[in-house]
């Protein structure tokens, strides 16, 4: 197997590895082997604000131990490991300490599970940071053996720290790994963490703290808003006036956290009653009830109950609170009613059920098996790639010959010749044609939709299978069904207001009617035995959505006890079931994969953390309100956002990265095909390898240019012997992912540089 093939591999164990890891709440490690604890870890994420600055805006807070359970965890990694096949499981373990320098699981214990982070606006705005260690020796012989030559060091406050490539400072004592994005911001962290008062003793944070039950949280958070709307006042940026920052005077702190042990999460809005548009429509009770909820199916997997007039009239305040869209604001009122006042004719809350999690379930699994085809051939194309490389190497190294068999390649050039993913098997070297000057090879078979493709020529590259040649691409469309109830409380007007949109809506329904408006493809039709409802549904599935015989959503236990939460001041709830989707998922999986048990035991251990719930956002007199059980559609999306986000601009920066190390790569083995064409001479310019060579020259896809041309050059070897060209990446285009400016580079005599 290649080296990329095997680290292909390895990649896909470690993304079932990690995933496993991630959901069970990965605590495991920051615990002393067989369940012993920390001695004085226990308490609250809360607790850790006494080490974080008074003057902090911002605040984030993390400690794992006190709410996980060492041992559970510790049994679920194994059970999941050990339905990893022994090499797999061997080769994963080699891959990541390879990238890492070290065990992961080694890794890890530096640490004891704390971590605070804040971002203060005086004197000037900084980002600053704290982890909690446990092997601080262990850490900084992991640190010198990992950190760039190049990084530079600095001492403050007694600390050693490193600056890397992106200016940012770490460094650590026997207790702590400070963080900070200048050298001001790590000597604060220094100092916030020896103080024994900080954040915890600023009034407003202890308030805010009382408000989501702080004696018991695994992650917390705080922002102060006063305090920014302070600096942005002073700052006034664009689409901003005095009255932006009179109207956001109402708002006070943000606080929230989670509990682990009893799956809730809670959060609370500051408000401050005043004059202002702002404060007097987010104080507004709401609506949302049991009633809201009875029109919508209990057998559905997702619905959404808001109080319409609420959220509209919310919406049109923050408008107000900008000069460029307060005319705007301004006529919103006056467009809603052009039809007819709704408030009048309806409660104001509606609530929406749909399937559509069901209905993601075919493409979620359609896709798993198109991921797993795709990267397969994607991996078959990459051992064609690097045989075509190869090739090329030994027609260099023999004046300009291809060897008579592939076979000839090993250990040299290739240390073995790889092997399809989808056959399982050597699809390449049978296929093997050459001349002179030239040569082809193939996957033969019909391994990736179309007979013998892909395949690679000495004269025109790469050669794919043509899209949709197979059958994974004619999926259907899912088709999403959805059901709207609305309470009403005038049939009268409700009738109205629907006439006027639906021509041929007919009579008002009378008392005890119920009455069918004609549309298109779906059913409207309103209820007007007490209590009047206008009901809408739409897809295969909406009429199951919309029948309420074996009981509403507003049975399900979770929902019950955020009804019961919120009371007569419900804005917002919410319920949600992933059960489906993983069960469609699981039924998906290959069971003649070899990975298929180690991913069946991870699902498994996902389905015993449950994974449905209910969330909901309440009027509070001082404030907003929000509660989640188990798992609400309000916390799945906020944090989803914290996570993802970032992620995916991580990931997309990285994949620019390795798209650039590829363009570096083909450059080299363009230059070396042009050297065997031209006696060992090598180009003047890379403008000389187009199109013979390179149909054009690639583009680095962080920067969106031509980045290599211009660095193209040669130089004599140590000994003056030969010629070596050297091309790199010009300019800081893959800083994000903590590559320097003017890297990854590529050379004749190393091949790939990605690092100084």
């Amino acid at each position: 197997m290649s080296r990329c093939q095997s680290r292909g591999a390895a990649a896909v164990w470690a993304l079932i590895v990690i995933v496993v890891l991630g959901v069970l709440g990965g605590g495991y490690w920051f615990f002393k082997k067989g369940g012993a604890g920390l001695a004085g870890l226990g308490g609250s994420a809360f607790d850790l604000a006494k080490h974080l600055p008074a003057e902090s805006r911002f605040a984030m807070m993390v400690k794992l131990s006190g709410q996980l359970d060492p041992k559970a965890i510790e049994s679920d990694i194994k059970d999941v490991l050990a339905k990893v096949p022994t090499d797999k499981r061997e080769e994963l373990s080699a891959d990541i300490q390879k990238d890492l320098g070290i065990p992961l699981a080694d890794l890890v214990k530096f640490f004891d599970g704390r971590a605070a982070f804040a971002g203060i606006d005086t004197p000037k705005p900084a980002m600053l940071g704290l982890i909690g260690l446990r092997d601080a020796d262990g850490l900084e012989k992991y640190l010198a053996s990992q950190a760039p030559k190049s990084e530079k060091t600095e001492t403050i406050e007694n600390v050693t720290f490193r600056v890397n490539a992106m200016g940012q400072y770490y460094g650590h004592d026997s207790s702590w790994l400070y963080l900070g994005d200048s050298s001001e911001a790590a000597a604060l962290a220094i100092k916030s963490a020896s103080q024994a008062e900080g954040l915890d003793k600023v009034q407003t944070f202890v308030e805010a703290k009382g408000k989501v039950g702080g004696d018991s949280s695994l992650a917390a958070f705080y922002l102060d808003i006063p305090s920014l709307v302070k600096t942005a006042q002073v700052q006034k940026p664009p689409g901003t006036d005095e009255g932006t920052f009179k109207g956001l005077a109402c708002l006070g702190y943000m606080v929230g956290n989670y509990n682990f042990k009893d799956r809730e999460s809670y959060g609370f809005l500051k408000v401050t009653q005043d004059d202002s548009q702002l404060a007097q429509k987010l104080l507004v009770k709401g609506g949302v009830s049991k009633a809201t909820l009875e029109g919508i199916g209990k057998e559905l997997s997702f619905c959404q109950a808001i109080d319409a007039e609420w959220f509209f009239n919310t919406v049109v305040a923050i408008m107000t609170l900008s000069p460029e869209t307060r005319q705007q604001a301004a006529m919103a009122s006056v467009g809603l009613m052009a039809v007819g006042n709704p408030w009048t004719a309806f409660d104001g809350e509606i609530a929406v059920g749909s399937d559509f999690i069901e209905q993601t379930s075919p493409v979620v699994t359609s896709n798993f098996g198109k991921a797993r085809t795709r990267g397969q051939l994607t991996a078959c194309e990459s051992n064609l790639k690097n045989l075509g490389t190869a090739l090329e190497m030994y027609s260099t190294d023999w004046s300009g010959a291809y060897p008579t068999n592939v076979g000839l390649l090993t250990p040299n050039y290739l240390k073995t010749i790889p092997l399809c993913p989808s056959a399982g098997s050597d699809t390449y070297s049978t296929s093997y044609q050459h001349t002179a000057d030239s040569y082809s090879v193939a996957c033969i078979g019909q391994h990736h939709g179309a007979e013998n493709l892909p395949a690679y020529t000495s004269a025109e590259g790469l050669q794919a299978p043509p899209r949709g040649s197979s059958e994974d691409d004619e999926e259907p469309e899912p088709q999403p069904s959805f059901v709207v109830a609305a309470p009403v409380k005038d049939i009268g007007l409700a009738h109205n207001l629907l006439a006027k949109g639906l021509p041929d809506a007919g009579a008002e329904p009378k008392a005890g009617e119920e009455k069918v408006y004609d549309i298109p493809m779906a059913d409207l039709k309103m209820k007007t035995d007490a209590p009047a409802r206008l009901l809408f549904n739409y897809g295969p599935q909406g009429k199951a959505l919309a029948d309420v015989s074996k009981g509403s959503v507003a049975d399900q236990p979770e929902m019950r006890k955020i009804l019961e939460w919120g009371g007569d001041s419900l804005v917002q709830a919410d319920f949600l079931d992933l059960t489906p989707l993983l069960e469609a998922i699981t039924k998906a999986v290959p069971k003649d994969d070899p990975g298929a048990p180690a991913l069946l035991a991870g699902m498994d251990k996902l389905r015993e953390l449950g994974l449905r719930g209910a969330s909901g956002l309440a009027v509070r007199q001082d404030g907003l309100e929000y509660r989640c059980y188990g798992i609400g559609s309000g916390p799945m999306l906020g944090f989803g956002a914290a996570i993802m986000v970032p992620n995916f601009a991580k990931a997309r920066a990285q994949g620019q990265l390795t798209a650039c190390k590829s363009n570096q790569k083909n450059i080299g083995t363009a230059l070396e095909m042009y050297s065997t064409d031209w006696s060992g001479a090598y180009p003047k310019s890379m403008t000389q390898l187009t199109p013979n060579y390179l149909r054009t020259i690639p583009e680095c896809p962080a920067a969106e240019k031509d980045t290599y041309s211009s660095t193209y050059k040669l130089r004599k070897s140590d000994n003056g012997d030969y010629e070596i060209y050297e091309v790199f990446c010009s300019g800081p285009n893959h800083v994000k992912v903590g590559v320097p400016a003017d890297y990854p580079q590529y050379n004749g005599e190393m091949g790939l540089i990605e690092q100084p």
